[in-house]
């Protein structure tokens, strides 16, 4: 179930399976400029519409950094990269 919502939150982000923290928090931010509420003034709708984007963005890129901050059972590294077991 997890892995499921990890592979939704990759593909909302745009990014393959092993992306790297970094790669998650500029894809993150990228999308986020290019959706942004406040780029569309004159167009209630869109803004509307993009507001609804950039919190499903927001809670994607929660979970991605949740999962690579997870604990490790003792010996194993923390992840540099985000891995999912296909559904």
């Amino acid at each position: 179930m997890r892995d499921r919502s990890i592979a939704k939150s990759l593909a909302l982000l745009e990014l393959p399976v092993g992306s790297s923290r970094i790669d998650v928090q500029r894809a993150y931010r990228s999308l986020l400029r290019q959706y942004h509420p406040d780029r569309y003034p004159n167009d209630p709708q869109k803004a509307a519409t993009a507001t609804e984007l950039t919190q499903r963005l927001a809670q994607a890129y929660r979970e991605l950094e949740a999962a690579l901050r997870e604990p490790r059972p003792p010996g194993k590294r923390s992840p540099q990269a985000i891995n999912v077991v296909a559904p």
